[in-house]
Formats: C-alpha cells, sequence, structure tokens
C-alpha cells in the first residue's frame, strides 16, 4: 500500500503491517544523485517494513522537477 501526503510532498510505501513502535530503526539513503530523500523502516529482527520518500514528487519525476 502506498499513502501519499501532499501537504509535506512525503509518500510511504508499506511493505509489511507496521503496529505502534515496531519501526525502531530507520536508514537514511544517503545519495547525492536523489533528488529527495529515502528513509528505510525496520523491525527489531531487521526486516523491512516500509520505505518513506520525502519530496517525492521530485524523486519520482527527476532531478530538474
Amino acid at each position: 500500500m502506498i499513502k501519499f501526503d501532499d501537504e509535506v510532498d512525503a509518500a510511504y510505501i508499506t511493505l509489511q503491517h507496521v503496529g505502534e513502535g515496531q519501526a525502531v530503526r530507520q536508514i537514511v539513503v544517503d545519495d547525492g544523485r536523489l533528488s529527495g530523500e529515502v528513509v528505510l523502516d525496520l523491525d527489531r529482527a531487521g526486516r523491512l517494513l516500509g520505505i518513506e520518500l520525502i519530496g517525492y514528487r521530485s524523486l519520482l519525476e527527476g532531478r530538474d522537477a
């Protein structure tokens, strides 16, 4: 499931159900070639729960958007 928040230009891709407090580790993908920010949410076992796209419009349209 993908949820969009146009007010803050963010999107969240849910890969597994995320319960309250279940996402205990976030990994920020730090790559200068990206025109936004990508954050991976993981649980205690290191399973990928979801992906947050901050500045999703630029990420989907490219750097020149």
